[in-house]
């Protein structure tokens, strides 16, 4: 799939994540970073694909590397966070009140009935 790269570096140029400081799945595919974790790490924003001189699908490469390896700890946790209370960081009553507490609107937890329809 990556046959075809260069390494010009133009996909981690339009990277925001990069460009945030933070490595990210271009990282990998310029060798910048062995990591494979950082396979995991992007905004499917396209930019690198569109950007990409040799038209490489970098979305499907992405994609493919991602059914092929074991997720990081984190991807679990969040995954299993939006299963229980329908949110990646973990959303409970207390920090509802908490919220509240501050001025802040409140809000309701997406219900278990709604995350498993989603997922199904």
């Amino acid at each position: 799939m990556f046959e075809d790269c260069i390494k010009c570096g133009f996909c981690q140029e339009n990277c925001f994540i990069e460009n945030a400081g933070f490595e990210s799945l271009t990282s990998f595919i310029s060798g910048d970073s062995l990591n494979k974790d950082v396979i995991w790490v992007c905004a499917n924003c396209w930019l690198c694909q569109e950007n990409c001189p040799q038209g490489i699908n970098i979305m499907e490469g992405k994609y493919a590397w991602q059914r092929q390896l074991e997720p990081p700890e984190a991807i679990e946790i969040g995954t299993a966070n939006i299963i229980d209370c329908g949110f990646c960081l973990p959303i409970s009553l207390d920090l509802i009140e908490a919220r509240i507490d501050q001025g802040l609107d409140k809000f309701d937890l997406v219900g278990q009935e709604i995350i498993a329809f989603l997922l199904d």
